[in-house]
């Protein structure tokens, strides 16, 4: 399983999901919005956001990789470092890198990290299943 297999379920749930040693998904609901130029109504959703500072470890992430892939905490931990490791490669390699289905990191000389969501899931449970309106 690919390490956003993980955090895309706890985005879900939570409204921050921390990536040890890389930084933090933060997801905020946002409100159902009028699409005048489609003449559609989208639903509340959750939009989602990256925050470099937020490194770390809440022991979130880990502890969802241990239960869903009957790891010890250690292991766990150890296939995070792996993977964070494969994305820090990447952006070194090319100045991008992705969780797919959640979004694309690209390195922004001076700025850190810039991350756009590319996720097509609706986040926010209480959304779950409702379709765009249109007019």
């Amino acid at each position: 399983m690919h390490l956003a297999d993980h955090i895309r379920p706890l985005l879900r749930d939570h409204d921050c999901v921390i990536i040890p040693d890389f930084g933090g998904l933060v997801a905020n609901a946002s409100p159902a919005r009028a699409q005048p130029g489609r003449q559609a109504l989208s639903p509340p959703t959750k939009l989602v956001a990256f925050n470099q500072a937020l490194t770390r470890n809440d022991g979130l992430l880990v502890d969802a990789m241990s239960q869903h892939l009957g790891l010890s905490i250690d292991q766990a931990r150890e296939a995070v470092r792996t993977a964070v490791a494969g994305l820090q490669q990447e952006l070194d390699a090319t100045n991008r890198t992705e969780l797919p289905g959640i979004g694309i990191f690209r390195r922004a000389v001076g700025r850190g990290l810039s991350f756009e969501y590319t996720g097509t899931d609706n986040l926010l449970p209480a959304a779950f299943g409702l379709p765009e309106l249109a007019a």
